[in-house]
């Protein structure tokens, strides 16, 4: 689960992301307060590439972007915003370790029907 955000906190707002993965019944958490990074984000056309970065771990992502359905969003109060939601990409994922020396590739492996939502402005955290 990838979420990227600007968050509204407390009549104001900070960029901020919450990146789980679950390997061997365990949650690995990326996330803004863990103290976690982004160390790579691209959105070249037609793919999404996001690498994140633990104290231990390193988790890459790569998700081809095709265009799904047209979706209804709340604006003010009503639904009239729109976004475009694909359940069809295919995630690639590679899962490190780290270890003083070297890193470690724990797992890499595809998922398939993804659900992917790409709407807005993109955070300023990732316009590096």
């Amino acid at each position: 689960m990838v979420s990227i955000a600007n968050i509204p906190w407390l009549g104001k707002y900070f960029d901020g992301f919450l990146i789980g993965f679950r390997h061997q019944n365990q949650l690995y958490k990326f996330t803004t307060y863990t103290g976690a990074t982004i160390t790579a984000f691209k959105y070249p056309q037609g793919s999404l590439i996001i690498h994140v970065e633990s104290k231990s771990h390193r988790l890459e992502i790569e998700i081809p972007y095709s265009k799904g359905v047209q979706l209804r969003t709340p604006v003010l109060g009503d639904m009239r915003g729109r976004l475009s939601e694909s359940l069809n990409g295919e995630t690639s994922i590679k899962f490190y370790e780290y270890s003083k020396t070297r890193d470690y590739l724990i797992y890499s492996g595809i998922g398939k029907h993804t659900g992917l939502e790409i709407e807005g402005n993109i955070p300023e955290i990732l316009k590096q």
